[in-house]
């Protein structure tokens, strides 16, 4: 039985998914996230926010992947960074921060800065500029709190440089992963911190189930989705903060 469709398809028994449908899963997962936070019991929302733990880095490769298909990089650019500023002040509406400074970052900023890099990267002479620039990119990100601070900007970047293969890009994938969690992890150990470390476990496992997303991507953009998963992100971050606001 061969299925097929704007978001999945499935051909002689080989599921396969496409970027859309990636796209609709990652809303999913950033709002069941999201609405973890505001679950009463710390206990279940840290196992409920566990589960979508795949959408911090499948939302990296999809920024890769619509850099390597844009036809217009500038408006691209440009658009992730308007949104950014556009999602800011629900972000610290539903993360209770002030809106002065120091204030933490949305996320579209780290994914502007990692947009920066890889283009730096793909257009500068020398590779030591080029390298140079996203470190101190990654460090800008940092100084600024970008979620995900410094790591994330260049685990972004570093989406554009693993291309070689399918099998490789899941590698390496799994590997950045395990290396962001390792020092909490062994931190944990070293606390004797049994808490800590079970957290850190369970993060890092559901995290790598992620990796199956990529897996099954088939290249294929599926349907357009618009701006639709620009508005989603501040969109659902504003209804939120809103039952947090009626809860309390």
């Amino acid at each position: 039985m061969n299925i097929e469709n704007s978001l999945f398809s499935v051909k002689n028994k080989r599921f396969e998914i496409t970027m859309y449908g990636i796209k609709i899963l990652c809303c999913v997962f950033m709002a069941f996230d999201h609405a973890a936070l505001i679950v009463p019991s710390p206990k279940l929302s840290l196992i409920l926010r566990a589960i979508p733990r795949p959408f911090f880095v499948v939302i990296p490769f999809m920024l890769a992947e619509g850099y390597k298909h844009t036809s217009n990089l500038p408006k691209y650019m440009t658009r992730l960074f308007i949104f950014a500023l556009v999602t800011q002040p629900f972000y610290c509406f539903f993360f209770n921060y002030a809106l002065a400074w120091p204030y933490r970052l949305n996320a579209m900023f780290t994914l502007f800065l990692g947009l920066m890099c890889m283009y730096v990267w793909d257009t500068a002479r020398h590779k030591w500029f080029a390298a140079l620039f996203c470190a101190l990119t990654a460090y800008l990100g940092q100084i600024c709190n970008v979620e995900g601070g410094a790591w994330l900007v260049i685990f972004t970047f570093m989406f554009r440089l693993i291309t070689a293969s399918k099998r490789n890009f899941i590698a390496s994938y799994s590997v950045l992963y395990v290396g962001n969690y390792l020092p909490s992890i062994l931190r944990s150990v070293l606390k004797h911190d049994r808490g800590g470390l079970l957290k850190n476990m369970l993060y890092l496992f559901c995290a790598l189930w992620g990796a199956l997303l990529i897996f099954f991507y088939n290249g294929r953009q599926g349907r357009r989705g618009g701006y639709f998963f620009y508005i989603f992100y501040p969109a659902h971050l504003a209804l939120l903060g809103a039952i947090k606001l009626l809860i309390n």
